[in-house]
């Protein structure tokens, strides 16, 4: 029986010879997106890349990227053979009906009561606080394990406005998942200077002026 994989050609499915489905996840041949250059890669199982963007906040080329890797948008180079999930920062949609931070949790990730409680006892976050009143860092640790939840085989995160620790931080707990989920972490120019995941495969995103 032949498999067709989303934003992937059949010959490159019999290209990679098998390893598709349980190694290889994202692919690409390298190509221009925009202002800047996207080298070649791939992201296989166990892997975490970091990919490392010139500019000091998110560009449209980054938000282009994203979709492409998730396979909402395609280019010509690039092919996603796995299930990607990108990390949501979970948010109250009506600032002036503040639920707790367990009730927001349990709709945003549309998960149980019980497994809500378990995700907040594991980040020590007290499940009657409001979501405003928590670190950026604890809401993206909070959408890792939102993602995680339903057992995606690449998560895409970035780390645009933490500081160094919570970068550390979040690395640390994406790294203790990476025997079951592959990841992709979009780092920006930070001061002094560029915190990156020990165990990550770092690539340069090349400005093209």
């Amino acid at each position: 029986m032949q498999t067709f994989l989303p934003n992937c050609p059949v010959r490159l499915v019999q290209k990679v010879n098998g390893l598709a489905m349980s190694e290889v996840k994202i692919t690409c041949k390298g190509f221009k997106m925009g202002n800047v250059y996207i080298p070649e890669f791939e992201v296989k199982k166990g892997q975490l890349l970091c990919f490392h963007w010139p500019f000091c906040h998110k560009s449209l080329e980054a938000e282009h990227f994203f979709e492409v890797l998730l396979g909402t948008k395609t280019e010509m180079n690039i092919y996603v053979l796995g299930k990607i999930t990108k990390v949501n920062i979970p948010y109250e949609k009506n600032p002036f009906y503040r639920k707790s931070i367990k009730k927001c949790l349990m709709k945003f990730g549309n998960i149980s009561a019980y497994r809500a409680s378990n995700i907040l006892q594991k980040l020590h976050i007290a499940p009657h606080n409001f979501i405003g009143s928590i670190s950026l860092t604890k809401k993206i640790l909070l959408g890792l394990e939102i993602a995680w939840v339903n057992s995606p085989e690449v998560v895409l995160f970035e780390t645009g406005g933490i500081d160094p620790l919570g970068i550390e931080t979040i690395c640390q707990a994406v790294s203790e998942k990476l025997d079951t989920c592959a990841a992709v972490h979009f780092s920006y120019p930070t001061i002094p200077k560029r915190i990156c995941c020990s165990q990550s495969q770092c690539i340069e995103i090349k400005e093209i002026k």
